[in-house]
């Protein structure tokens, strides 16, 4: 599958609004994958037919959670905690669907990734 937007990024300017970050989602059959990218200032000027950027693009907080990868195999039992582990970071934290990550800023043109994993109680 392609990367898609997370749902909380559907309805957002991403690159104008000053304060979201554009974040996409995929998954592949033991995991899922949230890669957030801070694109505000950057866009396609029909004028000029390419893409330009503002001087000073302001930077942006991201906070992921389980929730925002949407892989049906997720969603229902026996899955009811997560290990999100932030790759720039090294940081791993075990939470439930709905909770936060956590807020990470994001400078123009930075980005971070994160895996979402299941986990079972052995």
């Amino acid at each position: 599958h392609a990367g898609r937007p997370t749902v909380d990024c559907l309805t957002r300017d991403v690159s104008r609004d000053g304060r979201t970050a554009l974040k996409i989602w995929n998954e592949n059959s033991v995991n899922g994958v949230v890669a957030a990218f801070n694109v505000q200032g950057s866009r396609w000027s029909r004028d000029l037919r390419r893409f330009k950027r503002d001087a000073r693009p302001p930077p942006v907080a991201v906070d992921v959670s389980p929730a925002d990868v949407a892989a049906a195999s997720f969603k229902g039992a026996p899955w009811q905690r997560y290990a999100v582990y932030e790759f720039r970071t090294g940081d791993v934290r075990v939470m439930g669907a709905r909770e936060r990550f956590g807020e990470t800023q994001l400078e123009h043109g930075d980005w971070q990734i994160y895996l979402v994993a299941p986990t079972r109680e052995v």
